[in-house]
């Protein structure tokens, strides 16, 4: 059998990568590898096995760079890069142009990459999977209840100036949004909480690094019955969700937050609610095991098979 190696960084800071994107990636695709003729494993840090094909994950990139890559192309491997959301400046161009297949993880990476490497570098779509430990839960549906699932510091709050305190805010905003902390892989006890919201807030502050998101919390939300809110200058809400998506809305000021989750709660049962409700349960669709598993096995070079 060929060896099928998921390849992650050293770094301790990109452990949540890590797990999600390599170690329950590959435990997800494993059989349907060993009945392509691969044994798939997770390794950190410079390849070992020769005559390999690697699944790149972004921490990998980002520790090793090019001189990985092509310490991996030395050996006779086979590179499917997996970027997630790098930046794709040219240093990122250098690492594509090193690979069999070039893997995008949301909508509109995939356009993206299609337009960038298509005619250099066979692109591929994969789904990002949801959390394996993440339970089977549908939420309530008793009355409207909003959160914000991630990290806080990524949420966008109605701050009135930016050197204000922070705390003080995010207490405030509490009170229309619960914040639920969802950044620690370590602690995934906030799964607990999805059965008790109905509406999940996606409003997030854009970073000057960030590059193509999965749309991640889109699909927790789908898998809980949940219906989102979403900015309407988020590319990829719009790309799954479409732009007549009755909840997308302008925010230029604190105000036009506060007013759009009122907007929403006004709506609960309505039209707009069920209308909404429809559009995100299909991508339920889209997040399911069974389909990343079709999308990864699609991905892999028809040349790579066992030897």
């Amino acid at each position: 059998m060929r060896e099928f190696v998921f390849l992650a960084g050293a770094q301790s800071s990109h452990f949540g990568s890590v797990h999600l994107r390599a170690i329950q990636l590959e435990k997800l695709v494993r059989e349907g590898l060993r009945q392509r003729g691969f044994k798939s494993s997770v390794a950190r840090g410079l390849p070992q096995q020769a005559d390999a094909t690697y699944f790149v994950t972004k921490s990998f990139a980002l520790d090793f760079g090019i001189a990985g890559f092509e310490a991996i192309v030395a050996a006779g491997g086979r590179i499917i890069f997996d970027p997630l959301d790098m930046g794709t400046d040219e240093g990122f161009r250098n690492l594509a142009l090193r690979s069999t297949c070039l893997v995008a993880s949301s909508l509109t990476q995939l356009d993206h990459f299609s337009d960038a490497f298509g005619g250099e570098v066979r692109v591929a779509f994969i789904p990002h999977h949801l959390d394996m430990r993440m339970p089977e839960v549908r939420c309530q549906n008793d009355d409207f209840r909003i959160a914000y699932f991630g990290a806080p510091s990524n949420a966008l709050l109605p701050r009135k100036r930016k050197w204000f305190n922070l705390i003080n805010w995010r207490r405030r905003f509490t009170n229309i949004c619960d914040v639920i902390d969802a950044s620690n892989y370590d602690e995934p006890g906030w799964m607990r909480q999805l059965a008790y919201y109905n509406c999940h807030y996606l409003f997030r502050q854009r970073q000057d690094f960030d590059g193509f998101k999965p749309f991640l919390k889109g699909y927790v939300a789908a898998r809980c019955g949940a219906v989102v809110m979403a900015q309407r200058d988020d590319a990829e809400a719009v790309a799954n969700l479409g732009a007549d998506y009755p909840y997308l809305f302008d925010i230029k000021r604190g105000r036009d937050i506060v007013d759009s989750i009122a907007f929403v709660s006004a709506s609960f049962g309505s039209q707009n609610w069920n209308i909404a409700h429809e559009k995100v349960a299909h991508l339920r669709e889209q997040c399911r095991e069974d389909r990343v598993i079709e999308a990864f096995l699609k991905a892999i070079p028809r040349d790579a098979g066992a030897a």
